[in-house]
């Protein structure tokens, strides 16, 4: 039997750890965390859902309008405004499903739990901004 690797011990507690101080940081109910999944709505009304992707990647994936919604105008200064608030260090792609947009922000494991709890309340933040632009047509 192999010995597993220290990174690979700690992974599960980091997890817990990164993922709990999120839920803390935003005082979301306890059942909002399970099975290492961290699923709550943003303004009552957009899913967002936080996880350890592989044990390598944490991700942070919000919902911010849907298809049907956007103009052409709206994809154009939604694209101007992704572009301009990037981050190398905790990028956002956009992810189309169910027509529905989403956003979604990846990261690795490793960052400490302080710097990803920074990443992750700009990142909602930034999707709130977009989600109240998009919903008032003043994106």
């Amino acid at each position: 039997m192999k010995k597993e690797s220290s990174a690979q011990q700690q992974a599960p507690m980091q997890q817990d750890q990164h993922l709990q101080g999120l839920r803390d940081l935003l005082d979301l109910p306890l059942n909002t965390l399970q099975h290492d999944v961290l699923f709550f709505t943003l303004a009552d009304k957009y899913p967002v859902i936080a996880r350890r992707v592989d044990t390598r990647y944490l991700s942070l994936v919000c919902e911010i309008a849907r298809l049907d919604a956007l103009t052409a105008a709206n994809w154009q200064a939604l694209l101007t405004r992704l572009s301009a608030g990037y981050d190398y260090a905790f990028p956002a792609s956009l992810l189309t499903t169910d027509g529905k947009l989403a956003l979604l922000w990846r990261c690795d494991a490793d960052v400490a739990v302080d710097q990803w709890l920074r990443w992750a309340e700009d990142a909602l933040t930034f999707a709130f901004d977009l989600q109240a632009r998009l919903n008032a047509n003043a994106l």
